[in-house]
């Protein structure tokens, strides 16, 4: 699911277009669900009439791309049953980092509106009140709680994070409760789990017989607590505590203060931590860099308009080296293999690079140098968009040595091939930049040629050293 690793910018072209290269970051996908509401409670004196059940606790998932800083993490509890006489409290919101969900709202005694939150309370029978409707839900969290019944009868159930809660009704005897919304199933943590459902509506009891202590929503779902049945002295059921989930690439170690509840398991290659309460603060750090690693630092992947360049700018100067792996392709239709080049620092003063090449196509060899107007650094040839060569690419893998020394002039190499279905060619180039600056930027375009067309990919590493 998570393919952070140690990436940085990824984006998608149209056009010529200069990609620059973001601080480390890492791709996290989270699920935070808020506590669910409160079951409203039951009636003294008597009453037959249901309370509403609790909302959900609003739910977000998602993928979010953090910087190896602080961040905070928020586990939102349920909301407390409703006594005796009493509605439910909402549940606590949840939060991580600046992506908060809303308390689940808590069910109404009879005769009273359901509350509003994350899902919406279930409304208490309104047989002879104007009040006694489901509470709003929280757009994107979660739906609406059902209304309680317009005659002596049921609850409406709170709402969840996929449907609202439906509205009790009067079957002329014992129940008719509301159900609870559907919650949402999530398969972050490995396995299908659904939270956030609301709770149901408290059924009509039986005047004088007291129903006990409503069901309560489950722990670290975000559930809704149940609406006592009517009857008297009934309790609702509290809500279910949140939960805040988060997976993120082996590669990273989250560091977690105190005032947090945790668990940690790997799925896959990837690392699962679930919060199941408290709030603190959290931190990811990248594992220990060991010499020779490649770093993705940023990849560019052509649109449908073309491009006549690529640009990578920005570039940080914290690697040994540097290495761009293309695929590409010509928008001309000619039978050749126009040159790909590649200009350092904004740099097209043509005498300051100076390439050599070596060819083969499996019968001759070819050499040569060249230093020439529109010539760079030599990276390879590229496959022209003529009728025979149909979805056919070149490819090359281009080093750039010691990019960020400020002591010598730039070396630079180049393996490259391709193949049209049956004829092809290999390359090596190797280029010299007659400067000692280090590099910052680097763009590529096509001597002879006209643009990249579409899904020519460009991909830049940073090689530790």
């Amino acid at each position: 699911m998570s393919r952070g690793r140690r990436s940085r910018d990824r984006g998608y072209i149209s056009g010529n277009r200069t990609i620059a290269a973001d601080i480390l970051h890492a791709e996290v996908n989270y699920l935070v669900v808020a506590g669910g509401g409160g079951g409203g409670g039951g009636n003294n004196p008597s009453s037959s009439r249901g309370a509403g059940g609790g909302g959900a606790g609003g739910m977000k998932t998602g993928v979010v791309a953090l910087l190896l800083q602080t961040y905070t993490v928020t586990v939102g509890g349920g909301g407390n049953g409703g006594g005796v006489n009493g509605s439910g409290s909402n549940g606590s919101n949840s939060g991580f980092s600046t992506i908060t969900t809303t308390g689940g709202g808590g069910g109404a005694r009879q005769e009273t509106n359901g509350a509003s939150g994350g899902s919406g309370g279930g409304g208490g029978d309104r047989a002879s009140g104007a009040n006694g409707f489901g509470g709003a839900g929280t757009s994107g969290e979660g739906n609406a709680g059902g209304n309680g019944s317009p005659a002596l009868g049921g609850g409406g159930g709170g709402g969840g994070a996929s449907a609202a809660g439906t509205a009790g009704s009067d079957n002329g005897g014992t129940g008719g409760s509301g159900a609870g919304g559907f919650g949402s199933a999530s398969s972050i943590s490995g396995s299908s789990v659904t939270y956030a459902a609301g709770g149901a509506g408290g059924n009509r009891g039986t005047g004088g017989v007291n129903p006990g202590a409503a069901a309560a929503g489950t722990t670290n779902r975000g559930n809704g607590g149940t609406g006592s049945t009517g009857g008297i002295d009934g309790v609702g059921g509290a809500g279910g505590s949140g939960v805040v989930i988060l997976r993120y690439s082996n590669l990273y170690t989250l560091n977690i203060g105190a005032g947090l509840s945790f668990s940690t398991q790997t799925v896959d290659d990837d690392k699962v931590t679930t919060f199941t309460g408290g709030s603190g603060s959290i931190s990811l750090s990248s594992a220990p860099v060991t010499t020779g690693d490649y770093e993705s630092i940023a990849t560019v992947l052509v649109g449908s308009a073309g491009a006549s360049s690529i640009t990578f700018s920005n570039i940080p100067q914290t690697y040994k080296h540097l290495q761009i792996r293309v695929m590409s392709k010509d928008s001309g239709t000619g039978t050749g293999f126009p040159n790909i080049v590649a200009s350092l620092n904004g740099d097209t003063t043509h005498a300051n690079y100076y390439s050599h090449y070596l060819n083969g196509n499996g019968t001759s060899a070819y050499s040569g140098g060249v230093q020439a107007s529109g010539y760079y650094c030599l990276v390879g040839n590229a496959v022209t968009s003529n009728s025979g060569r149909t979805s056919m690419f070149s490819s090359m893998i281009f080093d750039v040595l010691d990019y960020a020394q400020t002591s010598k002039h730039k070396t630079l190499r180049s393996l490259f091939g391709h193949d049209t279905n049956g004829s092809g060619e290999i390359g090596l180039d190797s280029s010299l930049w007659l400067n000692t600056s280090a590099i910052t930027s680097i763009s590529f375009s096509i001597v002879g040629g006209t643009n990249f067309v579409q899904h020519s990919h460009f991909a830049l590493y940073g090689i530790r050293g």
